[in-house]
């Protein structure tokens, strides 16, 4: 972990230049997990618009710290999720010993420091990984909303880094728009009715075109599905009680005729592949 006093910090960069702050923030939140302190945090240093910066990795070991010393589950919760949309937005592949945001920031470091500092972060993702089964008793008791960003967030600790991403896309559940494989336009899919949890596929933007003629999916049952990551993911959400997901991922990892060309389309590869850029 890079020392909170070194004057490293006031090198690194988040998206409005040093992060010197980081370190008086990081101290604070020890103190006290103030939401104020922690949201000028994440929003004014670590993150923005689906973006690391080199400070990222060096504040997120501490962060991983005190989610492992706190007995207070929303506290926990919150750093759970919060660096795991960090990893699902990490872009370095498990090759990397250094953040490429290093080279983007133009961060003037030493090879060895550089290393360290993403070997913590790795680290501190394995271990926010291992607390995820101690946390499914308390999302059952949230919102869906709320258990929504945990599915993402274990997805991405998981591996599963587009799956994350379509899930933090699709936050609320109530669409998804995936590209056909063949003709590559986009394929709507939304719920048949407002209270209806199952999925209809329709050529066009459903706002735009609410008269337009839908077709069902043909559903498939999610131990049929030769993608570990979906597996996971639907275990994911039966621990944690997500009724709407449980409904929708044997519809999202069915099959449709796109609406455009007619081919047949399996729905999950077509919703990950945005993503898989």
């Amino acid at each position: 972990m890079l020392p909170l006093s070194d004057p490293l910090w006031r090198e690194l960069r988040g998206p409005y230049g040093s992060s010197e702050e980081v370190p008086l923030l990081l101290t604070r939140l020890q103190e006290q997990y103030d939401a104020e302190d922690k949201d000028k945090l994440i929003w004014e240093h670590l993150y923005h618009q689906n973006t690391l910066y080199s400070c990222t990795y060096a504040a997120v070991p501490y962060l991983a710290v005190l989610a492992h010393n706190t007995d207070n589950p929303e506290t926990k919760l919150d750093i759970y999720i919060q660096c795991g949309i960090f990893e699902a937005n990490n872009g370095n592949g498990p090759e990397n010993e250094v953040a490429a945001e290093y080279a983007r920031d133009g961060i003037q470091v030493s090879p060895e420091t550089a290393r360290d500092i993403y070997r913590s972060y790795r680290k501190a993702v394995a271990e926010l990984a291992a607390i995820g089964p101690s946390l499914t008793a308390y999302v059952r008791t949230q919102p869906e909303s709320e258990k929504r960003y945990f599915l993402a967030a274990a997805a991405a600790y998981a591996g599963s880094k587009a799956a994350a991403c379509m899930l933090l896309t699709f936050t609320g559940g109530d669409e998804y728009v995936f590209g056909c494989s063949e003709c590559g336009e986009d394929v709507y899919l939304w719920p048949e009715e407002p209270e209806c949890e199952t999925l209809i596929v329709y050529k066009d933007d459903p706002v735009n075109e609410p008269d337009q003629p839908g077709s069902r999916i043909e559903r498939r049952e999610p131990e049929t599905m030769e993608d570990g990551g979906f597996r996971v993911l639907y275990r994911q959400a039966e621990l944690v009680g997500d009724a709407t997901m449980l409904h929708h991922l044997p519809e999202l990892a069915g099959d449709t005729d796109c609406p455009h060309c007619g081919v047949r389309q399996h729905i999950w590869p077509g919703l990950l592949r945005i993503f898989n850029g």
